[in-house]
């Protein structure tokens, strides 16, 4: 089993209220899209390291357990 960790911390720039991995990046956020090239190497967990869980993080975790990988926050 291959696992892969994200570390989502840092705060975007122009939006305080808002984690950078929540952003939007080539149509979904940059969180999304980092979890899909984990899961195209064979990653089957995932793990993801936050400062602080937001809405916008809670969505995209749930939209990366739809695609089969299990992800712990």
């Amino acid at each position: 089993m291959l696992a892969g960790l994200i570390f989502a911390t840092d705060d975007a720039d122009d939006r305080p209220d808002a984690l950078a991995a929540t952003l939007p990046f080539g149509g979904m956020t940059l969180i999304e899209y980092q979890a899909r090239l984990l899961a195209a190497v064979g990653a089957s967990h995932l793990m993801v390291a936050v400062s602080r869980v937001t809405p916008a993080l809670l969505g995209a975790v749930s939209r990366i357990g739809e695609r089969g990988v299990a992800v712990d926050v």
